[in-house]
């Protein structure tokens, strides 16, 4: 029987006491004494030593009216009627005090236990947070397994992570679970209760949100809410965040956990950040901010592959700046590494949302076009030439360029053209080369005649 059941007994001893005193009245008898043994017995389990040194006053008081009872005011006078009292007041005293003893360091050995207990759920959990963790490098992935655990292993109904955009100083909601606002809301970075866990780099839990003007809400009718700090590297790169409708619903121990979850988790999301950078920069060109050569190899072989899969289409625009060496002659290397990064900006402008635009050496660009038929990629091209013609182009310095750039264009299609990727590249370059030939600042279908041409 736990401690709550004692507690729940405690009515029990003064009501022993009482149905001790009306036997006693009605029908005095030694047996009756055995209500006293029960009553220290049932409050030494419910106040512990305390309790059952108090119900043996009580009871010595009580025996000694038993007495007075059976035998009258002799009794009591009697040496030997007086000295069995003595020792029935010691053994009431020492029944309180064992039990209680007993009782105090049950609870103590008990409390210990569900400690441990709790300890060992925690770390079990913590480690299968840790296991799920390492299962994936993808940022998005691991932020949502972690909300997930945290709602799974410990019943937080409402969590979020947002990380520190540290170029635009804002909070960035990258995930989140039971909110109402949707992944990719910004907020300034000293807003509202995450705003303080990214200033002062430590948690804040508050009871009561409806008392703290810095609250910015996250959930509807939200009472209480904890924020920790996710630390990379001795740098605070987000906040996990979990809300509650109750009051005063986190406590230090929350607090402990989710310090815990959040260190582990920041490791892994600074680590997976990092990989995916790299990985980036693997296969983007470091000067425009294009995917390079070696991306583009892999990526067209794949594209392909995917149409020849699927029954699709797909198209290749090979691109190249005309008289590119006039402007490097005439400004120098350095305004025209400045005009290919505006290129690279034009030429995001001018492509579809899903269209892939490489740096493919030099002034030479590629765009592939997923499921675009080549009527659809001869548009785009006519697109992109008709903007770098119209586009002046500035100096390191700002200025406007005295000269205007152009640029030829040969467009290839799969299968139109050619059914292998090492053969759409051919075609596409092949056309680009007429292009050229044929007067430049013009689009070159593969296997057509000239589409756009500028007047001669």
């Amino acid at each position: 029987m736990n401690s709550l059941h004692w507690h729940g007994y405690r009515a029990l001893v003064p009501g022993l006491f009482t149905l001790y005193l009306l036997l006693q009245w009605v029908w005095p008898s030694q047996f009756h004494a055995v209500l006293l043994g029960l009553a220290i017995y049932l409050a030494a389990r419910a106040w512990e030593v305390r309790g059952g040194l108090i119900a043996s006053l009580v009871s010595g008081l009580l025996m000694a009216f038993g007495l007075l009872r059976l035998f009258g005011v002799d009794g009591l006078r009697n040496p030997q009627g007086f000295g069995g009292y003595m020792w029935a007041g010691v053994a009431a005293t020492t029944l309180g005090a064992y039990v209680g003893s007993a009782t105090r360091q049950a609870r103590t050995l008990g409390n210990v236990n569900a400690n441990l207990r709790q300890a060992q759920q925690r770390l079990a959990a913590l480690h299968t947070i840790a296991l799920s963790l390492s299962a994936t490098l993808d940022v998005n992935t691991l932020l949502d397994t972690i909300l997930e655990q945290l709602g799974k292993l410990w019943g937080y109904d409402f969590g979020a992570i947002l990380l520190y955009d540290q170029a635009d100083e804002e909070l960035v909601l990258a995930a989140s679970h039971g909110y109402a606002r949707e992944v990719g809301y910004r907020q300034p970075a000293g807003a509202g209760l995450v705003g303080a866990v990214v200033a002062t780099g430590e948690p804040v839990c508050v009871v009561d949100v409806t008392l703290d003007p810095r609250y910015v809400a996250g959930v509807q009718d939200a009472r209480s809410e904890l924020a920790v700090p996710l630390k990379w590297r001795g740098r605070t790169i987000g906040v996990l965040n979990v809300e509650s409708r109750q009051t005063g619903a986190y406590g230090p121990t929350d607090i402990a956990l989710l310090t815990t979850v959040a260190e582990q988790a920041a490791s892994y999301i600074g680590n997976a950040r990092l990989y995916q950078q790299t990985q980036q920069a693997a296969i983007t060109d470091a000067h425009t901010g294009l995917f390079n050569y070696r991306h583009f190899q892999d990526q067209v072989t794949g594209v392909i592959r995917d149409a020849q899969l699927t029954g699709s289409t797909c198209s290749l625009i090979m691109l190249d700046l005309d008289y590119f060496k006039r402007c490097n002659d005439t400004y120098g290397h350095p305004t025209g590494d400045e005009v290919l990064q505006e290129l690279a900006r034009v030429l995001r402008d001018s492509c579809r949302g899903g269209d892939m635009i490489f740096r493919y050496g030099g002034e030479e660009f590629a765009v592939i076009l997923p499921d675009a038929k080549a009527d659809m990629a001869v548009r785009v091209a006519e697109r992109i030439r008709a903007r770098i013609a119209g586009h002046r182009f500035t100096t390191r310095q700002g200025h406007r360029l005295d000269m205007y750039l152009t640029a030829s264009l040969g467009v290839a299609n799969y299968p139109r053209d050619a059914i292998s990727s090492v053969d759409l590249v051919i075609a596409a370059d092949k056309a680009l080369y007429q292009a050229k030939t044929g007067g430049r600042d013009k689009v070159v279908s593969a296997g057509a005649e000239l589409v756009a041409a500028a007047p001669d």
